[in-house]
């Protein structure tokens, strides 16, 4: 699809030099998605890992849900499925601790991993321009870090960092056990909700009273109620975007590249295959309902900036070197 130059005359043929000025002097300015660096920072500030300021609002929502969680699992579910004294009730109670651990762990270590760091001699290189430095030819640069990501698969707002090379394995880690923790607690209060309405009431209280003494049927019931609207969304995102990376996986794909390949349609049939990666021939996209979470905010074949902090899609940067001395637009 081609587009019109600024002033509205038809598509036209650039020299690559005239392409290299137009970046250089968009480096000089401070990207459309960090608004919330100053702007004397762009250049200079280089976001370490999740930790570094400003923390992501998705980032803090999902620290408040998981002490929510551990704190309602720890004082409600842990102990009930214990004073059954039934081996589904350790086995629940033991892997969700367990979840837990391996939660706490995974998701430290993707968000404190510096993705950007230089880790290994660079093979095959390019010049970034936003970075002024060398790079692996599958890095891109992240304009919310503002520094280049080798292997460039998404930027995670949950974890306020890039998930690339370094941490995509914690990443997944993460994933998987935040789908085993809330599915536990879905199992855990929606069979608490429905032994409340199938057995009756009075059955279900006096089981809660052998565990708190002052139990209140309303309280409990509300707490396993909360316990499942919270988590039951959870579970089935989770559950998505573990099916989701499953099919970048097969297909040998990163996110970032899914979102250019779908975003440019038919053009992607003709797009060299991804550096160190072997892609299938013909490229066909998941449905809507599938990959949604990635496109949220971002109509398709929009010339704005992705929603996973990249740079803008209209100019691939490592396809003109294989091309011609001039390229159309």
């Amino acid at each position: 699809m081609t587009s019109l130059s600024p002033d509205g005359r038809s598509p036209a043929t650039l020299d690559l030099a005239m392409v290299a000025r137009e970046l250089r002097a968009a480096r000089d300015e401070p990207p459309s998605s960090s608004r919330n660096f100053p702007k004397e920072w762009y250049g200079i500030f280089a976001r370490k890992n999740g930790f570094t300021k400003p923390l992501s609002k998705l980032q803090l929502l999902s620290w408040i849900t998981f002490t929510v969680d551990v704190v309602l699992g720890a004082i409600i579910a842990v102990p009930i499925l214990l004073s059954e004294s039934r081996w589904f009730g350790w086995l629940i109670s033991t892997l969700w601790l367990i979840s837990t651990i391996f939660l706490i762990g995974s998701t430290y270590t993707a968000t404190h991993c510096d993705p950007g760091r230089k880790s290994r001699p660079l093979e095959s290189t390019r010049f970034c321009l936003f970075c002024k430095r060398n790079v692996s030819a599958d890095a891109k640069h992240c304009r919310q870090c503002n520094k280049c990501i080798d292997d460039f698969d998404h930027h995670c707002e949950w974890l306020n960092n890039c998930v690339g090379r370094e941490n995509y394995t914690a990443f997944i880690f993460a994933a998987t056990s935040a789908f085993v923790f809330t599915t536990l607690l879905v199992a855990f209060s929606g069979l608490e909700i429905s032994r409340y309405i199938g057995d009756g009431s009075e059955a279900t209280v006096y089981r809660w009273k052998r565990v708190y003494n002052r139990a209140d049927d309303e309280t409990l019931v509300g707490l396993s109620l909360t316990l499942l609207l919270v988590n039951l969304p959870l579970t089935l995102c989770t559950l998505q975007l573990l099916a989701f990376h499953a099919f970048l996986a097969y297909k040998g794909l990163t996110t970032y590249e899914y979102i250019v390949y779908k975003l440019n349609g038919e053009e992607a049939e003709r797009s060299r295959p991804p550096q160190g990666r072997r892609v299938w021939n013909r490229f066909k996209s998941l449905p809507t309902i599938m990959d949604w979470f990635v496109f949220i905010g971002r109509s398709k074949r929009s010339s704005g900036e992705a929603r996973d902090g990249s740079p803008p899609l209209q100019v691939d940067i490592e396809s003109l070197s294989s091309r011609s001395d001039r390229v159309t637009v």
